[in-house]
């Protein structure tokens, strides 16, 4: 298993190459052995910060900023929908009182 440096150097890999795909399995796997939680805390926000500190060098594209940009917003959608399904469940679980 990887650690959490390699799942974020691959993930800036798979971003710098435009790679969207590949970066949201690597997001997938680690938030599957892991917790959604932990994977925004540990890799989605590192990540973002160097991806921004590239930016704000001039060293990075418009193209691989938008590709880290819909990386991260397909992994909050992620996050909204587990937890809407969660939510459901619990909704489903609840007696019904009729008075």
């Amino acid at each position: 298993m990887n650690t959490a440096k390699q799942i974020r150097d691959l993930l800036i890999d798979a971003i710098l190459q435009g790679e969207r795909e590949r970066a949201n399995k690597l997001l997938d796997d680690y938030a599957a052995n892991n917790s959604y939680h932990k994977t925004m805390k540990e890799i989605i926000e590192p990540v973002l910060d160097e991806i921004g500190n590239r930016w704000n060098k001039e060293n990075l594209s418009l193209s691989q900023g938008y590709v880290a940009g819909k990386v991260a917003e397909d992994f909050l959608i992620k996050i909204r929908d587990s937890e809407k399904e969660a939510n459901e469940k619990r909704i489903e679980k609840r007696p019904v009182i009729m008075g």
